[in-house]
């Protein structure tokens, strides 16, 4: 929402990052300073690096848009010759613009980098012990547009999975720190016992090696406040652009952390039907769900003993309250027959497309959204996607925040609207 209509959740963060017209990621963060006597014990706090306006009236606030031919502030500072334009050619100040274009690009994929690996891994110094709920997908013959009714999901089996992450060095001739970082992901069962995965995808859901240049938006990783998403997929021909499609198999990942608890929900899309045969702009369908409640350091269930509220935030009541926060747009009919609506234990809900068109215009973009109340704030995190071969692209990703008890009476009511940027 906007900065005014944010002023109510003092002392919270939200982030949205997202992708401008030509590509190019860009990152807002609002940070709202709490007042003197805000009390709070929320575990959010601000994180070094934000930006914090004080008083009502942010007046310091500025959206940068570094492709904006009119953008001036900073140049001088990067680039004092820019301003000498008797020094330069067109040419030469154009190289000099895109320099310092992608000198912020890269800064903003450090930051990326390195709060996910932060946030969402713990640095690689702790791991999260989970217990994960594979839902199989049950449809009705000519379900996915063709006249038969929405798919079903049927829990298919329940697994004890430990998560971690940890950075390894490459070679790069780059002077830029982070190019010599990548990211490797590990998930293996409890026992690392071969059959205790059975019926399980522990595919990849991120890039074998994850780079700070995977967080550019195109390749759909990203971070915002305390949520994020991540994604990998199978081009349906080798010499297709790897992040554009179309797709054979697509898997991502939406999830939130709080309070050394992770919900996070994986969807795993495939093509139904063989792509040799002039299927390439087949959709993709939704083929296995899996929820993961997680908790660091110790398996869910022994936290649930020990821990009402851990208990309640993972087991507890189905459903977020009154459903989604913040309902997205869907667009129309047709396409809004194409998602589902899920209540899950936890204080939970998601809402996804359980068939993605891949023959469509870009514009007929996605969403992927969780809804989750673990404690006394509430978070929202959607991950919306262009469409057509470009569903891996991430348009934007948006988290929403606010007290459980204030949810009803901030409670967005414009029917289902984009975050303003």
């Amino acid at each position: 929402r906007s900065a005014r209509q944010l002023l109510p959740f003092a002392g919270k963060k939200i982030t949205t990052t997202t992708t401008n017209h030509i590509g190019l990621p860009r990152s807002f963060v609002v940070s709202i300073q709490s007042s003197p006597n805000d009390n709070d014990d929320s575990t959010n706090n601000f994180d070094d690096g934000d930006t914090i306006f004080d008083g009502d009236g942010y007046e310091e606030m500025e959206f940068v848009d570094y492709s904006d031919p009119n953008y001036k502030v900073d140049l001088e500072a990067f680039y004092p010759s820019l301003n000498q334009k008797e020094s330069l050619t067109d040419e030469e100040a154009a190289v000099k613009i895109e320099e310092m274009r992608e000198q912020r690009r890269k800064r903003n994929d450090e930051y990326q980098f390195e709060t996910y690996f932060a946030k969402v891994l713990q640095k690689g110094s702790s791991e999260f012990k989970g217990d994960w709920t594979v839902y199989s997908v049950v449809r009705d013959a000519g379900t996915g547009g063709d006249g038969g009714g929405p798919p079903k999901l049927a829990p298919d089996s329940e697994h004890q999975v430990t998560s971690r992450g940890k950075k390894i060095k490459v070679e790069t001739d780059s002077e830029w720190r982070v190019d010599s970082e990548r990211i490797v992901h590990e998930e293996f069962p409890k026992g690392n016992d071969n059959d205790n995965h059975i019926g399980i995808n522990l595919g990849t859901y991120w890039p074998e090696k994850m780079s700070s240049f995977d967080f550019r938006g195109e390749q759909g990783n990203m971070v915002v406040g305390n949520a994020y998403t991540i994604c990998d997929a199978d081009p349906v021909r080798e010499e297709n652009n790897v992040d554009e499609g179309p797709f054979s198999a697509m898997r991502t990942e939406i999830g939130i952390v709080s309070d050394g608890m992770r919900f996070r929900v994986k969807f795993d899309y495939r093509i139904d039907g063989d792509t040799t045969i002039g299927n390439d702009l087949a959709p993709l369908s939704l083929h296995q769900l899996t929820v993961c409640r997680e908790t660091l350091d110790a398996w869910p269930l022994d936290a649930q003993a020990s821990s009402p509220a851990t208990s309640q935030a993972l087991f507890g009541t189905e459903g977020a309250s009154g459903g989604l926060y913040d309902p997205p747009p869907v667009g129309g009919e047709d396409q809004r027959s194409q998602y589902l609506f899920v209540n899950l234990k936890g204080k939970a809900s998601i809402l996804f497309p359980h068939t993605i068109d891949q023959g469509g215009s870009e514009a007929k973009g996605w969403v992927f959204s969780l809804d989750w109340t673990p404690g006394k704030w509430r978070y929202q995190v959607d991950r919306k996607v262009r469409g057509g071969t470009k569903v891996k692209c991430l348009r934007t990703l948006e988290l929403s925040e606010v007290r459980e008890s204030d949810a009803e009476e901030y409670r967005p009511r414009d029917g289902g609207q984009d975050m303003r940027q």
